[in-house]
C-alpha cells in the first residue's frame, strides 16, 4: 500500500461503503507507517477541518521563518538596521547570536505601521 499526499476528497457514499478504519490501518505495511503518518500530518497542515463543518476551509500554509538578512530585505532596510532596532521590533526572536522572525508577524507589523 502506497500513501500519497495528494488525495481527492471522498464522498459520503465512499465512506459508507469503505472498510472500517481499523482494517485500513492494519493493512499498512510496517515500513510504510512513517510515510503514512507524514502524509496525514501534512494534510492537517494544508487542509484544517472547519469548526462548524460547513464549506471548504481555506488552505493554511506554514509560516516561513526569516533570518536577519531576509527580514532586512522584506523591510527594505539594512541588516544592521534590524539588529540595532531589535528591542523595538516585537516580532524578532534571538536564536544564538542571530535574529529570526515568522514572515506572517513581520508582514502584520508592516501593515500596522502604514498610515491609514
Amino acid at each position: 500500500m502506497v500513501i500519497t499526499t495528494s488525495m481527492t476528497r471522498p464522498t459520503l457514499d465512499a465512506f459508507m461503503t469503505a472498510p472500517p478504519l481499523d482494517d485500513l490501518i492494519a493493512a499498512i505495511p510496517r515500513d510504510q507507517i512513517p510515510a503514512a503518518i507524514t502524509a496525514l500530518a501534512s494534510r492537517l497542515l494544508v487542509e484544517p477541518a472547519s469548526a462548524n463543518g460547513h464549506g471548504a476551509p481555506a488552505p493554511v500554509a506554514p509560516d516561513e521563518t526569516l533570518d536577519a538578512q531576509a527580514i532586512a530585505k522584506l523591510l527594505k532596510r539594512s541588516k544592521r538596521w534590524v539588529y540595532r532596532r531589535q528591542k523595538r521590533l516585537p516580532f524578532l526572536r534571538r536564536v544564538g547570536r542571530g535574529l529570526v522572525a515568522p514572515r506572517g508577524e513581520v508582514e502584520k507589523w508592516m501593515a500596522a505601521q502604514r498610515i491609514k
